[in-house]
């Protein structure tokens, strides 16, 4: 079973990520964990929280210029059209 940290901890950890996103992690890592069982499992579970946080990994919120979404729900896009700063602030290009 896969304990996870209480949901302040996670959250913390975390910073920068949605409640939503946060869970969806979790959600897989634990599916990930009982796919595993009675395995040497550290390094699939590395593996599977990387390429979630990689598939997760899109700002969220407004664009404080033009006030529209940064990347509409529902939309993968490999490369949205934003300019990132180095502080990881996003804004529409």
């Amino acid at each position: 079973m896969l304990i996870t940290p209480d949901a302040f901890q996670a959250r913390h950890i975390a910073a920068g990520m949605s409640d939503k996103r946060i869970d969806t992690v979790i959600t897989r890592l634990q599916a990930e964990t009982k796919g595993l069982l009675g395995e040497m499992m550290l390094g699939s579970l590395i593996e599977a929280a990387k390429d979630a946080m990689t598939e997760l990994n899109q700002p969220e919120g407004h664009c404080i210029f033009c006030l529209e979404q940064l990347v509409p729900e529902g939309i993968n896009l490999i490369q949205p059209p934003l300019l990132r700063l180095p502080c990881y602030h996003c804004y529409h290009m």
